[in-house]
């Protein structure tokens, strides 16, 4: 017989061995769920997306110490609170220009951002995190936490069905005359300068 040929244990033996290796009964089970992981499953394991084990089966030590540490990024709130107030400042401008040039829907729809954005950074400072995807003005409002004036939240809402006109023009209304853009501007600078000031 070949002196270098492995000698295979017998089912009785193999038992033996498992058993005084792994006496505890818990320890047993998972000694034998990682035997029953073949190298291609780990293999297939390791390439997918979410590293997650495709069949199941817990995945020996050695398969996680060859994956990526994940690293915890912390939201920078002091950039974002700064990144909607001058987005805020630069809608302000350019609602004024439109609006004196003659494009009242496209200038009031400005307005709607100007507000939008400046409840946002508002938003951010209260929470610690980034604003959610929202364009309701009043519901930025409640989760900003400030207290409004009753006059303020009724403009509020007065200023909500600009942000669906200026996205839908299927369901346009007549266009406010100039005059009526003049006092819209100049309401939203009044409340868009008093939020700025509580930043």
């Amino acid at each position: 017989m070949n002196a270098n040929k492995r000698r295979c244990l017998s089912p009785a033996d193999s038992s033996a061995v498992y058993e005084s290796c792994f006496p505890r009964k818990k320890s047993r089970k998972i000694f034998g769920r990682v035997l029953r992981m073949t190298g291609s499953q780990v293999s297939q394991s390791q390439s997918s997306e979410t590293g997650a084990v495709s069949t199941g089966q817990s995945p020996p030590a050695a398969y996680f110490r060859h994956q990526p540490s994940l690293s915890i990024q912390m939201v920078n709130i002091d950039k974002h609170i700064s990144h909607w107030q001058s987005g805020a400042e630069e809608d302000f401008e350019v609602a004024d220009q439109l609006i004196r040039s003659g494009k009242i829907r496209h200038g009031l729809f400005f307005l709607h951002l100007t507000l939008e954005k400046i409840l946002k950074a508002h938003v951010c400072r209260n929470s610690g995190d980034i604003a959610p995807r929202l364009h309701n003005l009043a519901r930025l409002a409640e989760l900003s936490e400030i207290t409004f004036r009753q006059e303020h939240a009724d403009f509020l809402a007065e200023m909500n069905p600009l942000n669906i006109e200026g996205r839908y023009p299927e369901i346009w209304g007549p266009v406010p005359s100039r005059e009526e853009a003049d006092m819209l501007l100049q309401k939203t600078g009044g409340i868009f300068g008093w939020l700025k000031n509580q930043l």
